[in-house]
């Protein structure tokens, strides 16, 4: 769904041409329906690639190569593993507030990561993000990885159980 919105509702506001690259299982139905939107949608000189399910190697390379990591969610609960991953690769990201729920962001990291779900409103944040220069943007991507892997820890995670198993009096 995220990504059919940004290809049909985003995309078409942009101002400069994107490479689009889905990487996961599609089935052949939805497939065929995202190209189609994609053929519809994406500007002049965009384009969109479909990788399907991919190697560890390939997912790094793919993560290593992006100018933006971009996860447009607009439904769902719970942590998302994709933006955790791109923020821990110290990948330039841009979500939704459903994308970054269950990670804790100060008001200025939520503010370079985050865009509300108009799609006016993502595509002027995604040319922002790009339009930063790639210091600047390594800089806020490298404090974000920090973040994430504090709240991620190991130490993190057993404390946690330690609350939840103090407040269920479970020693």
């Amino acid at each position: 769904d995220g990504i059919m919105w940004f290809v049909r509702d985003v995309a078409p506001r942009l101002s400069l041409p994107i490479e689009l690259r889905v990487v996961g299982q599609w089935d052949s139905k939805a497939q065929q329906q995202l190209k189609e939107v994609a053929r519809a949608s994406l500007g002049e000189g965009s384009h969109l690639t479909m990788c399907g399910s991919i190697t560890l190697n390939e997912l790094l390379r793919h993560y290593e190569a992006a100018a933006l990591v971009i996860a447009p969610l607009r439904y769902g609960a719970g942590l998302k593993r994709k933006v955790v991953e791109a923020l821990m690769f110290k990948r330039p990201l841009l979500s939704t507030p459903m994308g970054l729920e269950g990670i804790e962001l100060d008001t200025s990291q939520l503010a370079n990561v985050c865009s509300q779900l108009d799609p006016a409103l993502f595509a002027k944040a995604l040319e922002a993000r790009l339009a930063l220069p790639s210091e600047v943007q390594q800089s806020q991507s490298q404090a974000l990885a920090k973040q994430v892997a504090l709240q991620f820890s190991r130490a993190q995670r057993l404390e946690s159980l330690a609350k939840i198993f103090a407040m269920l009096r479970l020693h």
